[in-house]
């Protein structure tokens, strides 16, 4: 999902900046990687602390807080073979993905972004 998200997003960057007309919409060549970075579960459910120090004492609720995910994708697109690298952020409680960043382009561009003069949109 954060795959194609991603995708997505990118897409959506240059039908925002009305070049549809000039450029192919990217698609996925390959999954290099995705990992994920997520918070830990005793620390979603953590409630509250005595003695902080001596004879510490720490309550854990039942259920832990929604969390934030963050996915570190690495793909290569086509038609062009860009090599791309971002962070997508996951919220559990809305179930949407955003960016947690910026997008940047690990390969040469070559005269892949031809299509575009904008220096944003030039790296897809």
């Amino acid at each position: 999902m954060s795959v194609n998200y991603l995708i997505d997003y990118i897409n959506q960057q240059f039908v925002l900046s009305n070049v549809t007309d000039i450029c192919w919409p990217l698609r996925l060549g390959r999954t290099k990687s995705v990992q994920v970075i997520k918070s830990n579960d005793r620390l979603l459910k953590y409630k509250h602390s005595q003695n902080d120090v001596i004879n510490r004492n720490v309550s854990y609720n039942e259920k832990r807080v929604h969390s934030t995910y963050i996915f570190q994708v690495a793909l290569s697109l086509t038609p062009g073979s860009g090599e791309f690298e971002a962070a997508v952020r996951y919220d559990e409680t809305s179930r949407n993905f955003t960016m947690a960043g910026d997008i940047s382009r690990i390969n040469k561009y070559g005269h892949d972004s031809d299509c575009v003069l904008g220096s944003l949109l030039k790296r897809h």
